[in-house]
């Protein structure tokens, strides 16, 4: 009796299967990525948004308890870089956008200095009333832009 030789390699069907599962296998491996990319981008902007609802609560902090503002001194339409003004214990701050594009905080009293938000591309303020106060503040990182604007009225101002 002859033993007939098996075939060797493989046929083309289990070619076309081997291709397909490796296929499927790639599209699922490229969605993870896809996805993960995408939960990237989300998490950097709730990150910047996180940055720039911080910067709100500790400038609306410490506008709520300025008894008088330096500068702008008086109420008018124009807009200004920084804010320079005296809080309840009669101290002098400033809010203001340094060279590296963060919005800081300096007193002038005790030398205490804050960076409160970065990627700042513009903060503007103006005094609107004697006791009320407007800012802008604009951020950008990559693609992504958030605006700010807030009017505050101080506490400690006298009629």
């Amino acid at each position: 009796m002859k033993n007939t030789p098996q075939p060797r390699g493989m046929t083309t069907v289990e070619l076309l299967i081997g291709t397909a599962l490796l296929l499927v296998i790639g599209g699922i491996f490229a969605m993870g990525i896809r996805w993960s990319r995408h939960s990237g981008a989300t998490l950097e902007k709730t990150d910047l948004t996180a940055k720039l609802r911080n910067c709100s609560v500790v400038l609306a902090k410490q506008l709520y308890l300025a008894n008088e503002f330096l500068y702008p001194s008086d109420a008018s339409d124009d807009e200004v870089n920084q804010i320079v003004f005296k809080n309840n214990r009669n101290e002098i701050l400033t809010i203001f956008l340094n060279e590296e594009g963060k919005v800081c905080l300096y007193n002038y009293t005790t030398g205490y200095f804050k960076e409160i938000v970065p990627y700042t591309i513009e903060f503007k303020g103006r005094l609107v009333d004697k006791g009320l106060i407007h800012y802008l503040i604009e951020i950008e990182k990559d693609e992504y832009r958030f605006t700010l604007q807030n009017e505050l009225s101080t506490c400690n101002t006298l009629p």
